[in-house]
């Protein structure tokens, strides 16, 4: 069915803004008397077309027999409305010219999926050109900030840091607390270090070489794996803007093969609850994308993604790859969370 507009005057419009794989964007559904139309805008893409597509209450009897049962268009925008609001949705890009909506539905006991789709619009209203370019100016505005004020922290931190002591055995934890941003206690270092020495390693002396800093070399994940692919060894570590701090460790390092690793040796850790997370046997413990930073289990156990100081970071609700019991309990009980900073050492055993 080819968009059509909607010529009545709505009844109801509402708006969400909405994470689209690495993009945001606006969905707006719009309610006449006899129509529900879906628009979705790329809000920081400047082209300006919108996909769009509209839907009467035959039209969505023919999708699906499950919105014959209803009375009114009015009761089934409610029902889009509910599954919007509970994310109970998802977008596939299928060309430049269509984008499908996908809507999950419990019919009858039974999860069922409807797909919705929207066409290419050229015909951008200029209202909606007008609020794209103010939320692309606002984005940047905060962008530009944000660095403003880590660069102000940078220049306080390197007028009070003092030499860096030489790397060797003897002088490790001095080393590597005055290197990292994150990682600034002593007990913090030995929780670190206690594991390592744990198996193979129980008799070697313990080093670190910092090869990724976020916030100094960037945060795309093209950087970090120039920098990071097929080194063993690495340390990651990770501060939320809540102040919390958590990372983990892979033996086998990462690379750009997009493909699940069973790293056995890997783990996760947090500082905040002084807890070493260990690998369950068997399960894919990293994950190596070309488009992500570090990845820990099949996508987010522990995931950094692209452009991470502009994104939000996920964590796992109870960890399938690793051995926890509450929810979200390395980050502090939530899911998401915002990056202050990224740090990756390898970890250098003689």
């Amino acid at each position: 069915m080819e968009p059509g507009p909607i010529n009545s005057k709505p009844k109801l419009t509402k708006e969400y803004e909405l994470d689209f794989n690495q993009s945001k964007i606006l969905l707006k559904i719009i309610l006449s008397s006899s129509l529900i139309k879906f628009s979705v805008h790329f809000i920081n893409d400047t082209n300006p077309y919108n996909y769009e597509n509209s839907f009467s209450k035959e039209n969505l009897s023919k999708i699906n027999k499950y919105f014959s049962m209803f009375d009114s268009i009015d009761e089934i925008m409610n029902i889009f409305i509910n599954l919007i609001e509970n994310k109970k949705y998802s977008f596939n890009k299928i060309d430049e010219n269509e984008l499908r909506l996908n809507l999950k539905f419990i019919i009858f006991i039974k999860e069922e999926e409807i797909s919705l789709n929207l066409y290419k619009n050229d015909n951008l209203n200029k209202d909606d050109i007008i609020n794209n370019l103010i939320k692309i100016t606002q984005d940047l505005t905060k962008r530009v900030q944000e660095l403003e004020k880590w660069k102000k922290e940078k220049e306080k931190e390197e007028k009070k840091s003092t030499t860096t002591t030489k790397e060797d055995g003897n002088n490790l934890n001095k080393n590597i607390i005055n290197i990292s941003s994150i990682l600034q206690k002593e007990d913090e270092l030995k929780l670190i270090e206690q594991r390592l020495k744990s198996g193979v390693f129980s008799d070697k002396k313990i080093s670190f070489k910092l090869l990724y800093c976020g916030t100094k070399d960037g945060d795309k994940a093209l950087t970090f794996h120039q920098k990071c692919d097929n080194v063993p060894n690495q340390l990651v570590l990770v501060k939320t803007t809540e102040g919390l701090k958590f990372g983990g460790y892979t033996r086998l390092g990462f690379n750009s093969n997009n493909t699940g690793v069973v790293d056995k040796d890997a783990f996760l850790f947090s500082f905040d609850t002084k807890k070493i997370y260990n690998a369950i046997e068997g399960k894919e413990t990293i994950y190596c994308s070309s488009s992500h930073g570090p990845t820990f289990g099949c996508y987010d156990e522990i995931e950094i993604p692209n452009n991470f100081l502009s994104s939000k970071g996920v964590v796992e609700v109870k960890m399938n790859r690793f051995k926890t019991s509450q929810d979200y309990e390395i980050n502090g009980g939530n899911q998401y969370f915002k990056f202050k900073e990224v740090e990756v050492f390898q970890t250098i055993f003689e």
